[in-house]
């Protein structure tokens, strides 16, 4: 499992199938396809049903959706406890925001 293949994860869940989010990713449907794959076999659970050309999330998808989103987002404390304050940059509080 890779971040690669997390950010793939959630574009394809997002947009509802590979088409329009290969082309979010700048990728090809296969290769797209082909990181969804090994994100499901790393995890042993398959994260899509597949419906035609679209896809919707399994249970164990919709957990691992929910999981991704909670670390994507900002920290409201810094590693030592005290509230992040807008002066304080991201990269001090080890945060960094999902690359888009």
């Amino acid at each position: 499992m890779n971040f690669r293949h997390l950010r793939t994860f959630v574009i394809v869940a997002d947009h509802g199938g590979f088409s329009r989010a290969s082309a979010r990713l700048n990728l090809t449907q296969s290769a797209a396809s082909r990181q969804i794959q090994a994100l499901e076999a790393d995890l042993g659970v398959p994260l899509f049903d597949r419906v035609g050309r679209s896809v919707q999330l399994t249970s164990e998808g919709r957990t691992c959706f929910g999981a991704v989103a909670v670390c994507w987002q900002k920290p409201s404390h810094s590693a030592n406890g005290r509230a992040l304050s807008e002066p304080e940059r991201p990269e001090s509080s080890g945060w960094a925001p999902p690359h888009r």
